[in-house]
């Protein structure tokens, strides 16, 4: 038995058997697991890079919601500033109360139907058309014309106006009619007309 495994020792060929037998126990044995190897380093790499956006995510989440808050209430405030079908009904009830509590008497008030247009980049509201030469931002705007006739003293007059100017409305006026009313001149007829704008996105 010791000569036979002499032998095969001395033999060039056996030496060749020995190798590609140990080729076969890597390619059968050691090969695939260096491939789960390979594969589990991969998973686990790709974890740790979500796990590392996950947790960077986390760490931001406050300051977005902090900025989600802040921007829904500027929201808020600027729906509040602007006159709109859904709160038209609204707006002619404080218009009402604005002028009954000045001392003044409402003799005419009138809201257009909104004239719609598209609204460009570095646009001016004032102008009626679109100007094409404009680059488009997917809005448009919306002009509402409120036309106002009242009456009152003089001095009742010169409040409201007062306190019209503070109303929170974006607002223009356009005309302004300020005359004498008939009578011994003590009180005096205030005519106006304003363009409320709106600024919506272009439906699809």
């Amino acid at each position: 038995m010791d000569d036979t495994i002499v032998k095969f020792c001395e033999d060039r060929r056996s030496w060749l058997v020995v190798i590609a037998g140990t080729l076969t126990l890597v390619l059968v044995f050691v090969l695939p697991q260096v491939d789960d190897y390979v594969a589990v380093c991969r998973e686990k790499t790709e974890v740790a890079r979500e796990l590392t956006l996950a947790q960077e995510a986390a760490r931001l989440l406050p300051g977005y919601e902090q900025r989600y808050t802040e921007q829904s209430e500027l929201l808020a405030e600027q729906l509040a500033e602007t006159l709109t079908e859904e709160n038209e009904a609204e707006y002619r009830s404080s218009l009402v109360k604005l002028v009954r509590d000045s001392g003044c008497q409402l003799r005419r008030l009138n809201v257009s139907p909104a004239v719609i247009r598209d609204w460009g980049r570095d646009d001016d509201p004032l102008e009626k058309t679109y100007n094409k030469k404009l680059k488009p931002t997917g809005y448009e705007l919306q002009r509402r014309q409120v036309s106002l006739s009242l009456s009152g003293p003089t001095a009742s007059v010169r409040r409201l106006i007062e306190r019209f100017e503070q109303h929170d409305k974006q607002v223009h006026l356009q005309t302004l009619d300020l005359k004498p009313s008939a009578g011994n001149g003590r009180r005096v007829e205030l005519t106006m007309e304003l363009w409320y704008f709106t600024l919506e996105r272009t439906a699809a």
